[in-house]
């Protein structure tokens, strides 16, 4: 027991001591001696308090006062935090104290210290402080700063910071805030035609309570200076995030130089976005995205990845409030960049769920809209621009009835529109009255109750479906102002005929959708300007092979002219060390797109990524892009070409820590 039950015996007779070290669940000792008021332990000194672990050769305390010494191979560790050094002086009442020499630990991040001042609870000051994620006794890479300060988060501020790489100082910055689980730091360099050589340097940023900021500085050979400067704000129920891209362009026309793409591009190229997502509860919740520009050019010269998956960004927000009977919006849409095209609109609508009416077979279901529209074209462009204020409201009722196997749904619906404005210039209301039913019988049968490679058991459900459809307006759509699909609708009188398919299987204890087919058609019973009794076949197919193998494909066949307008078709895979995907988008005399996209071994020390998108028509690559990644220690390099539109070459080199770079 190494002096326990002496070490007992001590604290069994000093309870001052015991109030002073917050009440330790153990100590442990090979001497433990008690002298003129003074507490010393040595001989490999152990001992737990609360959360706090901490291991000395020796220790001396006074009880009274609250002090505390520890000496020789000094160890302490709570909430994950790891301190070690040759000293530690501590007060319990006064939670003040101050460390020698030491080193701390925390997930990946290492710091080694001169000094370390204890100033408050969960607050410290480090002299002489050095941050790493490096394991090496002599790391690759380093942050060296005089002093740094450190709260209980292991949140820490710090300046005149000097980034050292193999001990050389290659980089001062002014301050740096930020997490140590944390980084926000990396550079990616390399060349581009339309720009040159370029870096990208992120120079950390600053972790707060739910508060943070992140710096990133573009360095052009063509083009100049660059600051991009981001602040997220985050809850457990909300996230709100700003950033803002600044650069004095010192050759704006480099890439656009066009008469008419010269006249919109200014020297001061910039973006703005605020981006925001609010939940107040399960069922309402508040969406944002608003972006300016400086032209429609500087997301696609500055920004590849985000303009290759969004080209105009959305200026829009969105406030849902949903109950068990219906849901409220409030939409608000408005230009912010006069460059492109939009359809202003402040919008509030009411949407009725379907739901039983006084207990009977009666169905009610109901969306009710107040709006005020405008179209905006684009600058320079001689597109008409109109506004109107409109209202729409909507309601139907529906009488579900089963027969065996048969399921009919009877369906009456009526509407009522009014518009300030029309095509021709005069406010006017317009009614809608519709009729319908849809009729289906669904069967199953189990194929199989084995287990086989799609999974346990194969169960197949068919439904047949036939839904009649007729519908008249008071007045044609072409009086309309075309603000969206709902001015364009017009009477109707059509069957639609369907066959809907599904393949089901159960995996990992539960019930999975193996394949479903859907093809359907319309019989244009009597239509304005139908020239055919059918109209187009349209098909959907899913098929999920495993959980991570997925196809999908839509077609549109015109049979009426043996034609086929247009086709999308999607292979996905996701493994832990494979994963792919391939495209093809058809529309006919327009377009014949390929797309591919590989990730290999995206979690091990060496990987790759890849992306190729080529034209089928004329067999030109419209982009592609290598990137090669390979771990060192605690670096994470990049290398990287890209082929962009117009033959622009790329070539890029990133360099991260590798503990914090995913």
């Amino acid at each position: 027991m190494r002096g326990r039950w002496a070490g007992w015996a001590v604290w069994g007779l000093l309870p001052l001591v015991v109030a002073a070290v917050e009440s330790p669940y153990e100590l442990d000792a090979g001497r433990l001696d008690y002298t003129n008021g003074l507490l010393v332990a040595s001989g490999g000194v152990t001992g737990r308090f609360d959360r706090a672990w901490v291991r000395a050769e020796r220790m001396e305390a006074n009880p009274e006062l609250g002090d505390l010494w520890l000496e020789g191979d000094v160890f302490f560790e709570r909430d994950g935090l790891v301190w070690s050094g040759d000293r530690l002086r501590y007060n319990y009442q006064t939670e003040v104290g101050s460390f020698g020499p030491v080193r701390m630990a925390y997930e990946e991040a290492r710091v080694v210290a001169d000094r370390v001042e204890r100033q408050g609870e969960d607050s410290f000051v480090l002299r002489g402080a050095s941050m790493t994620t490096c394991r090496l006794e002599r790391p690759h890479y380093s942050f060296y700063a005089p002093v740094a300060q450190m709260d209980g988060q292991r949140r820490f501020r710090a300046r005149h910071v000097r980034v050292r790489v193999g001990g050389v100082p290659v980089l001062y910055l002014p301050i740096l805030k930020g997490d140590l689980s944390q980084s926000g730091l990396g550079i990616e360099a390399g060349y581009r035609g339309s720009v040159g050589a370029f870096v990208k340097l992120g120079l950390g940023g600053y972790e707060g309570e739910g508060l943070q900021a992140r710096s990133r500085l573009h360095l052009y050979s063509k083009r100049g200076v660059g600051v991009e400067q981001s602040l997220a704000w985050r809850r457990d129920d909300s996230v709100w995030e700003l950033d803002g891209f600044y650069l004095q362009d010192q050759r704006r026309y480099e890439r656009y130089d066009a008469l008419e793409e010269r006249g919109e591009i200014d020297a001061s190229r910039f973006r703005g976005r605020l981006l925001g997502d609010e939940r107040f509860s399960d069922r309402s919740y508040l969406m944002s995205s608003w972006t300016v520009l400086s032209d429609r050019y500087v997301v696609e010269e500055f920004f590849r990845d985000e303009f290759r998956r969004m080209a105009q960004p959305e200026t829009r927000s969105s406030l849902v409030m949903a109950g068990e009977q219906g849901a409220v919006e409030l939409y608000a849409s408005q230009r912010l960049n006069d460059f492109y095209g939009n359809t202003d609109r402040l919008e509030a609508a009411w949407d009725g769920y379907r739901q039983r009416l006084w207990g009977g077979p009666f169905f009610y279901e109901g969306r009710s809209s107040l709006a005020y529209l405008e179209q905006r074209a684009e600058e320079g462009s001689l597109a008409d621009e109109n506004e109107a204020f409109r209202v729409l409201s909507d309601h139907g009722v529906y009488v579900p009835v089963r027969w065996g196997a048969l399921a009919v749904v009877p369906r009456a619906e009526f509407g009522w529109a009014h518009y300030s404005q029309t095509a021709l210039g005069d406010a006017d209301e317009r009614m809608r009255w519709a009729l319908g039913a849809e009729a289906s019988v669904q069967a199953r049968r189990v194929l199989s109750s084995g287990r086989g490679w799609y999974g346990e058991g194969l169960r197949h459900v068919v439904r047949p479906y036939v839904d009649y459809q007729v519908a008249d307006y008071s007045w044609g759509s072409e009086r309309l102002i075309g603000f969206d699909v709902a001015d364009e609708l017009d009477d109707q009188h059509r069957v639609r005929v369907g066959l809907n398919q599904l393949l089901q299987t159960r995996r990992e204890g539960g019930t999975r959708r193996l394949a479903e087919i859907d093809l359907y058609t319309h019989y244009l019973v009597d239509e304005v300007g139908a020239t055919n009794s059918f109209d187009r076949v349209f098909g959907d197919a899913r098929l999920s092979l495993t959980d991570r193998l997925r196809l999908d494909g839509l077609a549109v066949l015109d049979a009426n002219e043996g034609r086929v307008p247009l086709m999308i078709s999607r292979a996905r895979y996701g493994g832990e060390r494979l994963g792919f995907s391939v495209e093809h988008f058809w529309r006919e005399g327009a377009q014949s797109l390929y797309s591919g996209r590989l990730d290999l071994f995206p979690k091990e020390r060496y990987s790759a990524e890849a992306y190729v998108r080529v034209e089928e028509e004329t067999g030109d690559v419209e982009s592609a892009s290598i990137t090669l990644f390979a771990e060192r220690c605690c670096m994470r390099f990049g290398l990287g070409y890209r082929l962009s539109r117009n033959d622009e070459h790329t070539v890029r080199f990133s360099v991260n820590l590798a503990a914090l770079a995913r």
